[in-house]
């Protein structure tokens, strides 16, 4: 009966060390907290301009620039006069390959009408991101967050982060953890239909 016990217990703990290991990053990425285990902000690298606090609703999104997957830099503020969706990810993060399709479906919805999603991919090798960015079919912009700086700087506790701003570039909602289809059509509509 005991030994039965301690088969059952090793058994379990075998499991939850699986599942724990699945979430964690790529040995070769710096750590980043995930939805059920959050570890506080991403460390800025010294210098690195950071909000006093997370951002929220009603403040103006920090601008910053970060090069795309063919090296070409782009700003936030580029995108002023569009609504935005800034989205926080990693190619490791299950959440994030959850929400990533109905991105992919929802940008091909709303083209041409003054909508954009830009993916900041945190900290992970662009040959492994331009991989995965090809199998998932993501059409707008991916931009890579080598260092951190960008996450830090937007108090990225969890990923899937995403952050929603009005063509001003103010900041109108902020998510954390995996959005469903149908929640990430409120916040898009929300955006893009403001109530008077």
């Amino acid at each position: 009966m005991v030994l039965g016990r301690r088969r059952v217990s090793l058994v379990i703990g075998l499991m939850v060390a699986l599942v724990l290991s699945a979430c964690a990053p790529a040995p070769t990425a710096a750590p980043v907290a995930t939805p059920s285990r959050p570890m506080g902000p991403l460390p800025a690298p010294t210098g690195a301009a950071q909000a006093s606090r997370p951002p929220k609703a009603g403040d103006q999104a920090q601008d910053f620039t970060l090069n795309d997957l063919q090296g070409k830099p782009h700003s936030l503020s580029d995108f002023r006069g569009q609504k935005v969706m800034l989205n926080f990810w990693a190619t490791w993060c299950g959440p994030c390959r959850i929400e990533i399709p109905y991105m992919v479906k929802l940008y091909h919805e709303l083209q041409g009408q003054g909508f954009e999603i830009i993916a900041v991919n945190l900290r992970e090798d662009p040959a492994k991101v331009a991989s995965f960015v090809k199998q998932l079919n993501m059409p707008f912009p991916i931009l890579l967050d080598k260092s951190g700086q960008v996450g830090a700087a937007y108090y990225v506790y969890g990923i899937p982060t995403s952050i929603f701003l009005d063509e001003h570039g103010v900041i109108k909602a902020v998510h954390v953890g995996t959005l469903t289809e149908q929640a990430l059509r409120n916040y898009v509509n929300a955006l893009m239909h403001p109530s008077p």
